[in-house]
């Protein structure tokens, strides 16, 4: 009876380790197959900045071109490959995580065929039951597509903004209440507003409060979803 006891006992074991090892590949798997690199640093006072990655999940080789015994093996790596103009940034964001627990930062990574990647970048750091770091966990995701576009917007808004700005024809946006959002240069010539300076924000009934009543019918009217139309009016500027 004690041998096959014995014997169950191991079966037992044999099917609990067969099961973490199905497990594991398939939490590998998918990890390795997700759109995030998953990474994880522990202390060392031999590092120049007191971590050490201690782990980096295979589909950084993917994403970024580097293997992961780049990351295990090689003292700073990391940091060398991150863009020179965002290094202060970075060092700075990192410099907070013992104060905060948190960081999370956006910034350029050098790829193995050259080039930079956008990666947005956080990470949690864990404290032991003394409060002491155990290890930071790390989480990345390549971003390059999202930069791209909405850098994109910025440079179309930037030329929106300057062909507006220098339009020939006296041009303004308001919001409900007739404050400023916008201006251009022969708008602010016609109304003599040059020394008010930026006029975001500014009321326009406030610049021009002799404005005739029915202009300000009008404005309420358009607000309203009217297409208002006038010719030629005559104003005389205070």
């Amino acid at each position: 009876a004690s041998k096959t006891f014995n014997l169950d006992a191991l079966e037992g074991i044999k099917a609990i380790k067969d099961e973490l090892k199905r497990t594991r590949s398939q939490l590998e798997h998918f990890i390795d197959t997700s759109a995030s690199i998953i990474s994880a640093l522990v202390p060392d006072s031999a590092a120049a900045d007191g971590w050490r990655v201690s782990y980096v999940s295979g589909n950084v080789l993917r994403l970024t071109g580097h293997p992961p015994a780049d990351w295990l093996e090689q003292a700073g790596f990391w940091f060398e490959h991150v863009h020179p103009d965002d290094r202060l940034r970075v060092r700075q964001a990192q410099q907070q995580l013992q104060a905060t627990g948190e960081f999370r930062q956006r910034y350029r990574f050098r790829h193995r065929e050259g080039g930079y990647r956008w990666i947005d970048d956080q990470l949690q750091l864990c404290r032991g039951a003394d409060g002491q770091p155990l290890e930071i966990v790390g989480s990345w995701r390549d971003v390059t597509e999202q930069e791209q576009t909405q850098q994109a917007l910025r440079d179309r808004q930037v030329k929106l903004d300057t062909f507006l700005a220098h339009a020939p024809a006296a041009l303004a946006m308001f919001n409900r209440e007739m404050r400023y959002l916008f201006a251009s240069q022969r708008w602010i010539q016609d109304f003599q507003l040059g020394a008010v300076g930026d006029l975001t924000g500014h009321s326009h009934y406030e610049l021009c409060p002799d404005l005739p009543p029915h202009w300000r019918q009008a404005h309420q009217r358009a607000f309203a979803g009217e297409t208002v139309r006038r010719e030629e009016e005559f104003y005389r500027l205070p």
